[in-house]
C-alpha cells in the first residue's frame, strides 16, 4: 500500500434502479494523491476533481470502467533542485530563484 493513497468513487444510478430501489452498483478507482474535496463532471466520461494539493486530477470513463488518467497541471509532481548556500541567510534563497 502507498502512502496517502485515496479512492474516489462513482455510481450510476438510472430511472430503472430509481424505480426498483435497488442497490447501485459503486466503482471505485484508487489513485496517488490528496483526497478530492470537490469536483465537476465536464461530460458523462470526464470528471475534474481537486483537493488539498490545488492540482486539477482527470478521471475518464473508458467505456467499461473508470481510470485515473494523471493530473492537469504540469508541474504537480515535478522534482525542484534545492540550491544549498554556505552562509545562515543563504537558506532563504532555496525557495526563490535567482
Amino acid at each position: 500500500m502507498l502512502a496517502n493513497d485515496c479512492e474516489v468513487s462513482f455510481v450510476k444510478f438510472t430511472p430503472e434502479i430509481v424505480a426498483s430501489k435497488a442497490k447501485p452498483d459503486v466503482e471505485k478507482v484508487l489513485f496517488k494523491g490528496n483526497p478530492i474535496l470537490t469536483g465537476v463532471f465536464v461530460d458523462e466520461n470526464n470528471f475534474i476533481g481537486g483537493g488539498f494539493d490545488n492540482a486539477p486530477l482527470l478521471f475518464k470513463h473508458n467505456g467499461t470502467k473508470w481510470v485515473f488518467s494523471g493530473s492537469l497541471d504540469q508541474g504537480f509532481g515535478k522534482k525542484r533542485a534545492a540550491k544549498i548556500q554556505k552562509d545562515a541567510f543563504g537558506v532563504t534563497s532555496v525557495f526563490f530563484d535567482s
